[in-house]
C-alpha cells in the first residue's frame, strides 16, 4: 500500500521513573493542597506538568539545538536525518534571537565553505549570522549528498514539537511511577531528548531546594551579625558594672533566678523570631506581584500545611520567572501561573494568621510564667538584680545566637544533601514501530471503503428526507395509493405530453391503471370530477392531470380540463391553446361559458378550459359565483371534470375548490417531495375538506419501476434490476 511505503516512520521511545516525596526529611503524608477546588493536590500530577513545562522543553531545545532540524530528500518523501548521520551539525549559541522559521538548501562551495540560505560560513568556526552566534560541524565520516535542507525554526515553535510528540503520564491513576514517552521520526534523537529532558529535571528540582536553603542561610548570616553586635554590647556593659560596683558573680539566688527564666527567655527569642519570619512571608504574599525579589526563609517553621503551601508558591514563581525570560511577558500560560499564584495567597495567608495567633498565645503564656518569676527577684539586692538584668540580656543573646547557628548549619546540610526527588527504573528505550501500524491500516483501509459503500447507500437510500418508495407513503399518510407513474424523457417533461400512441410504453400502462383506478373510486353513474394538487410546485400536477385527461377521453369519455392553477398555469402551454381567453375572462363576464370551452385537436372527447390572463387576486376570484354555476354546467355535460389546482402547500385555492370535487388527487414526486409534508397531508385528509383524497406516486425512475414490479414486456432497452435494488433486498427494505 503506498500508504505504508511513503508514511513516515514514527517509533515510541519511553523511559520510567518513579516520584519521591519531594519534602527531604518531611513525613511522607504531609497535607499538600491543590487550589483548583478539586481537594487534594498529587504529588505526581504536580511532577508530571514539570516534566512538560516549557521552561524544561526549553532547556531541552537549547542543549541539543533541536531548532536547526536536517532532512534529506526524497523522490517522494523527506527523511530527517540526525546526529552521527547527518553530514553537517548545527550549534546555535543564541536560540533566543530567532524569531521566524528560515528553510533552504545546503551544500558546500569550492572552497569547502557551507552555503545557506544565500549566505556562506566557514565550517568549525563560531560566526554572526541572522540567528545570533553559529558554528557548523562537518562530519567527516557522511558525505554530503544532494537534496539537503535544513530548517531553523525558533525556540517556541521547537518546543511546541517537543512537547505535542511528549507524553508524561503515571502507570496508573494512584502511582507514583510515571512513565515518559516521545514519538520520534529518529529512534536516537528520541532518546536523547528524554535523557536530556531528565537531566534538566533534576537540575531544576536541585537548583529550587538550594535556592530556598540559601535565602535560609542569607537571613541566618544577617540576623547572626546583628545578634553579634548587640553581644558585644551587653558583655561590655556588664564588664563595666563589674569594674565599677565591685561585683564578681552573682548569689545563690540570682543564680537559681536566672537559671529559671533562661528557658522561658529563650522560648519566647524563639517566638519572636518565628514572628517576624511570617510577618516577612505575609508581606511578601501580600505585596508581590509577580516580580523578581527573593523568597523568605522558612526558619523554624515546623506546620506542614504551610510550608507545603509556600513550596507550590515558590514553584509557581519559578515556572513564571522562566517563562516570562524565554517568551516574553505575553505568553498566555502567565496568566494560568497567575491565576494559580492568587488563588494559593488566600490559603497562605490565613495558614499564616492561624500560626501567628498561636505563637502569640504560647509567648503570652510564657511572658505570664515569666513575670512571675520576676516578683521574686524584689528580694535580691539592687547591685545583684542590676547584674542579673544584664547577665540575662547576655543569656537571652546566647540563646538566640547559638539557636540561629544551628538553624544555619541545618540549612547547610540540607543544601549539600538535595538530590532529585525521582529514580529512574528504566533509562529511555526505543519501543518499537508506533506509526503506521500494517494490521491496523490494512483492517482501516477495508472498513473505510466498506464503510464508505453504506454511507453512500445510507444517504442515498435510508437518510433521505424525501419520499422513496410506496410504503413509505402508506405507512406515513395512510392513504391508498391509486397510480405509480414513470419518470419520462426529458423531452416528453419539457413538452408536458407522453406519446399516446405508442400502446405498448409502460407510462401509458400506467395512465390506463391510474385510469381503471379512478373508475373504482366513482360512486354513480353520474359526472365524476377530480381534483389534482400538490405539497408543492414541481411535483407534475399539471402534467398528470394532462395526461390522464387524455387517457380517460382516449376511453371514449368525454372530459373537460380546467386550467384552475391562476398563479403558474401550464396546461394552456402543453396544449398550445390561445391565452387571451379563458377561466379569469368568464368570471369577470368578458365571456360566456361556451366561448372559454375549446376542444384539443387530434383528441376527440378532450376539451379544455385554459386559466387566460393572470389575476392579480387568485384566491379572491375563485370565490365568485360564477364558479359553482361553471362547474353546475360542465358536469351536466361532461362524464369526467379534472381540475387542475395550485399547490395547497402553498396556497389556499385548492381548498375553495375542494367542495367541487369528488374525489382528491395528491401528487407526491419521487424523490421531491419532502417526507416533512406528511403531518400536513394529514391534516388535509381531516380538516381541510378536500373529499376522497389519495396519492399518485410520480416521477419514480425505471429502476425502480423495476423493483416495484413493472416492466414486463413494455421495453426492450430497459436493463434488468440495478446492483443497488438488489442490495436493498438484501437488507430488508420494505417495498
Amino acid at each position: 500500500m503506498l500508504y505504508l511505503r511513503y508514511t513516515p516512520k514514527v517509533h515510541k521511545v519511553q523511559a520510567r521513573l518513579v516520584i519521591s516525596d519531594d519534602e527531604q526529611g518531611q513525613s511522607s503524608n504531609l497535607l499538600r493542597f491543590k487550589f483548583d477546588g478539586s481537594g487534594y493536590y498529587n504529588q505526581v500530577e504536580k511532577e508530571v506538568e514539570i516534566l512538560r513545562s516549557r521552561s524544561l522543553l526549553s532547556e531541552v531545545v537549547k542543549r541539543m539545538s533541536l531548532q536547526a532540524r536536517f532532512k534529506q530528500e526524497g523522490k517522494v518523501i523527506t527523511t530527517p536525518i540526525y546526529g552521527e548521520k547527518s553530514p553537517i551539525q548545527l550549534v546555535l549559541y543564541e536560540p533566543d534571537k530567532i524569531a521566524k522559521s528560515v528553510d533552504g538548501v545546503i551544500f558546500t562551495t569550492d572552497d569547502n565553505q557551507i552555503s545557506f540560505a544565500g549566505s556562506t560560513y566557514p565550517a568549525d568556526s563560531l560566526v554572526n549570522s541572522p540567528f545570533g552566534i553559529i558554528r557548523w560541524k562537518v562530519n567527516e565520516q557522511v558525505k554530503l549528498e544532494d537534496g539537503i535542507t535544513l530548517q531553523i525554526v525558533s525556540l517556541q515553535q521547537a518546543v511546541n514539537s517537543i512537547r505535542s510528540a511528549l507524553t508524561v503520564s503515571p502507570i496508573t491513576k494512584e502511582s507514583s511511577i510515571i512513565d515518559v514517552s516521545i514519538l520520534e521520526t529518529v529512534p536516537d534523537r528520541g532518546v536523547q531528548i528524554i535523557n536530556s529532558l531528565l537531566d534538566v529535571y533534576n537540575q531544576n528540582y536541585v537548583s529550587f531546594k538550594r535556592r530556598i536553603a540559601q535565602n535560609t542561610m542569607d537571613f541566618v548570616d544577617g540576623r547572626l551579625n546583628l545578634l553579634a553586635n548587640e553581644l558585644s554590647t551587653i558583655e561590655g556593659n556588664l564588664e563595666t558594672f563589674k569594674s565599677k560596683f565591685g561585683v564578681i558573680d552573682l548569689s545563690y539566688e540570682g543564680q537559681l533566678f536566672l537559671s529559671q527564666v533562661s528557658e522561658l527567655d529563650k522560648s519566647i527569642s524563639q517566638i519572636d523570631v518565628q514572628l517576624k519570619i511570617l510577618d516577612d512571608l505575609r508581606g511578601y504574599v501580600s505585596k508581590r506581584n509577580m516580580q523578581q525579589a527573593p523568597a523568605p526563609a522558612t526558619l523554624g517553621l515546623t506546620d506542614p500545611l504551610l510550608l507545603s503551601l509556600l513550596n507550590q508558591l515558590y514553584t509557581a514563581e519559578l515556572e513564571y520567572d522562566k517563562l516570562k525570560t524565554l517568551s516574553g511577558p505575553k505568553n498566555p500560560q502567565l496568566l494560568a501561573i497567575e491565576e494559580q499564584v492568587s488563588k494559593l495567597r488566600p490559603s497562605i495567608l490565613e495558614s499564616i494568621n492561624n500560626l501567628e495567633r498561636a505563637l502569640i498565645s504560647n509567648r503570652s503564656k510564657f511572658q505570664s510564667t515569666n513575670k512571675s518569676a520576676e516578683h521574686a527577684l524584689r528580694t535580691i539586692p539592687e547591685k545583684e538584680r542590676k547584674l542579673l538584668d544584664i547577665s540575662r540580656q547576655q543569656t537571652i543573646k546566647n540563646s538566640i545566637y547559638t539557636y540561629l547557628l544551628e538553624r544555619r548549619e541545618e540549612a547547610a546540610i540540607q543544601s549539600a544533601s538535595v538530590v532529585p526527588s525521582n529514580r529512574i527504573i528504566d533509562l529511555p528505550e526505543v519501543m518499537g514501530l508506533e506509526k503506521p501500524k500494517q494490521k491496523l491500516a490494512y483492517m482501516l483501509s477495508f472498513l473505510f471503503f466498506f464503510g464508505i459503500a453504506l454511507l453512500i447507500i445510507f444517504f442515498r437510500e435510508f437518510a433521505n428526507p424525501r419520499f422513496l418508495y410506496k410504503n413509505e407513503i402508506e405507512e406515513s399518510l395512510e392513504l391508498p395509493v391509486v397510480g405509480q407513474l414513470e419518470l419520462v424523457s426529458e423531452e416528453e417533461r419539457a413538452a408536458g405530453l407522453i406519446n399516446h400512441g405508442n400502446m405498448r410504453s409502460m407510462i401509458n400502462e400506467q395512465f390506463r391503471e391510474l385510469r381503471t383506478n379512478i373508475s373504482f373510486l366513482r360512486k354513480s353513474d353520474n359526472c365524476q370530477s377530480i381534483l389534482f394538487t400538490s405539497s408543492k410546485s414541481g411535483e407534475g400536477k399539471s402534467f398528470v392531470s394532462a395526461n390522464l385527461s387524455i387517457s380517460l377521453a382516449k376511453a371514449g369519455k368525454s372530459v373537460v380540463l380546467l386550467e384552475m392553477d391562476l398563479r403558474k398555469p401550464k396546461i394552456q402551454q402543453y396544449l398550445g391553446l390561445d391565452k387571451s381567453i379563458g377561466l379569469t375572462t368568464y368570471l369577470i363576464d368578458y365571456v360566456n361559458i361556451d366561448e372559454i370551452i375549446r376542444t384539443v385537436p387530434g383528441i376527440e372527447g378532450l376539451s379544455v378550459i385554459g386559466s387566460g390572463p393572470l389575476p392579480p387576486n387568485p384566491a379572491d376570484i375563485l370565490l365568485s359565483p360564477k364558479v359553482e354555476e361553471l362547474f353546475a354546467y360542465l358536469k351536466a355535460r361532461f362524464d369526467y371534470v379534472v381540475i387542475d389546482a395550485p399547490p395547497v402547500g402553498i396556497v389556499s385555492d385548492a381548498r375553495l375548490l375542494g367542495k367541487f370535487a369528488d374525489i382528491c388527487l395528491y401528487i407526491i414526486r419521487y424523490n421531491y417531495t419532502d417526507r416533512n409534508f406528511a403531518e400536513f397531508i394529514n391534516d388535509l385528509k381531516l380538516k381541510s375538506g378536500l373529499p376522497s383524497l389519495n396519492i399518485v406516486f410520480n416521477a419514480i425512475p425505471f429502476k425502480r419501476m423495476r423493483y416495484y414490479g413493472y416492466g414486463y414486456g413494455y421495453s426492450e432497452k430497459r436493463t434488468s434490476p440495478s446492483l443497488l435494488a438488489k442490495f436493498k433486498r438484501i437488507v430488508g427494505k420494505r417495498n
